[in-house]
């Protein structure tokens, strides 16, 4: 009832009798009564007791209105300014906690080793915090890998259904612990629409949080995949509440490339800015 209530004041379009009933007439009846109590009941008690005019009164609570109305608009504009003019700061560091949630992408080819060490490092061997993973694959190469990369992982596992998109790995010491892994595919051509791969993340997040699982709990690995599905992902995670990672390679080969022979390191990217949206064409 009270969330009813706030939504109505708040919108007066969900419901304009009740805007027009409790928020028109309501807050016209309460706004008299503290008229009435501080500037007549109290009024008079200052007068009788500390023999202060009422129109002084009266002033000095005008004057502090006007005073409180100033100051809430200058603090307006100096949040605003300092949102404005906040210095834009990409900050990755190495990422020590481990995560229930985790997104990751999966490359076709040896790319996939990134994925599985993100899996890996929030996994642990059954120590770390991990209990769901959602894999995004770009096409049929990519969900072939995925599918050979998850049988692969340290413990015991199986697909819990007949199409093998959902795999339920359990710790060797501890069959109650357990990673539930899900697999999501975009065929061409949307594994090369980055729209495509926002639309997919922020459904995984919808479907997380509804099932108890909170922004904060996840973390979206970036590392795989096309260029187009690492910027639907990133677009994606752009609220404060989603966090983002990547994995770093240990070391490079000669000519610039990661040495897949070394492990990766996994690395949190603090995100300092904010994504506006943009106005709706005309």
């Amino acid at each position: 009832m009270n969330n009813r209530l706030v939504q109505g004041l708040a919108d007066p379009g969900k419901s304009l009798l009740f805007f027009l009933v409790f928020g028109t007439f309501g807050l016209t009846l309460a706004s008299d009564a503290l008229s009435d109590l501080v500037l007549n009941r109290f009024g008079e008690y200052l007068q009788t007791h500390w023999q202060i005019n009422p129109v002084i009164f009266r002033l000095i609570i005008f004057v502090v209105i006007i005073g409180l109305i100033i100051l809430a608009i200058a603090l307006s504009n100096l949040s605003r300014w300092i949102t404005i003019n906040r210095p834009s700061q990409v900050q990755p560091k190495p990422l020590k906690a481990t995560f229930p949630g985790l997104i990751i992408i999966a490359s076709p080819g040896k790319g996939i080793s990134s994925a599985r060490g993100a899996i890996e490092h929030h996994w642990s061997g059954g120590i770390g915090n991990l209990k769901y993973c959602w894999i995004i694959c770009g096409g049929k190469e990519s969900l072939k890998n995925a599918r050979e990369m998850v049988k692969g992982l340290s413990g015991k596992g199986q697909w819990i259904d007949n199409n093998e998109m959902e795999y339920i790995l359990s710790d060797h010491q501890d069959s109650d612990r357990q990673l539930c892994l899900f697999l999501r595919n975009l065929e061409p051509p949307n594994n090369d629409d980055p729209n495509e791969t926002f639309k997919l993340v922020n459904s995984i997040y919808e479907k997380a949080e509804s099932e108890g699982i909170a922004s904060e709990e996840i973390i979206a690995d970036y590392t795989g995949g096309t260029k187009s599905m690492t910027a639907g992902m990133v677009l994606a995670c752009a609220d404060p509440d989603r966090l983002l990672a990547f994995m770093r390679p240990e070391a490079y080969t000669s000519d610039g490339y990661a040495d897949l022979t070394k492990p990766s390191i996994a690395t949190e990217v603090k995100v300092n800015f904010q994504v506006k949206a943009a106005k709706p064409p005309r």
